[in-house]
């Protein structure tokens, strides 16, 4: 199934990360690597080329310095915290993620509705990364500052 394949695909680039950081320690430099296999792919493979639509100039412009910077850094925080703390801790830390996200959420959006059983959820998480890090994980605290920007 689709979900099968995205965390096998998510897991295998994380573990191919990972050793190459180790390898290299340019954890920039892959990310640049990285993003221009992806932009010569599109423009290479016809199908890919072809499903490519633009907007208007003032939509390309508009999404050009928004989105591509914003992905570029979170890439490089990524890769960065990967560079600095152990796989086991970053996924922990990334378990965060619902928790910023669902402040900035409630936040734009002032009707959405928080419930306990939202709150209850976020409160095991929180407790199950609190438990593990004081136990088992192992991050230098850039590693714990680049984790936490990539969370935002």
């Amino acid at each position: 199934s689709a979900v099968v394949a995205f965390m096998a695909a998510s897991a295998g680039m994380m573990i191919v990360n990972k050793l190459v950081m180790r390898g290299s320690h340019l954890p920039i430099t892959i990310v640049i690597i990285q993003m221009l296999f992806t932009v010569v792919t599109i423009v290479v493979v016809p199908g890919m080329r072809r499903a490519i639509r633009f907007g208007s100039a003032r939509d390309v412009w508009r999404w050009t310095r928004a989105v591509p910077p914003l992905f570029a850094l979170m890439l490089s925080t990524s890769m960065l915290a990967l560079d600095h703390a152990t796989m086991g801790a970053f996924i922990v830390v990334r378990n965060l993620a619902p928790v910023p996200a669902l402040l900035s959420e409630a936040f734009i959006d002032r009707s959405l509705k928080i419930d306990l059983q939202t709150m209850l959820a976020m409160a095991l998480s929180l407790a199950g990364v609190i438990l593990y890090a004081r136990n088992d994980l192992h991050s230098s605290p850039l590693g714990f500052l680049f984790m936490g920007i990539n969370l935002c």
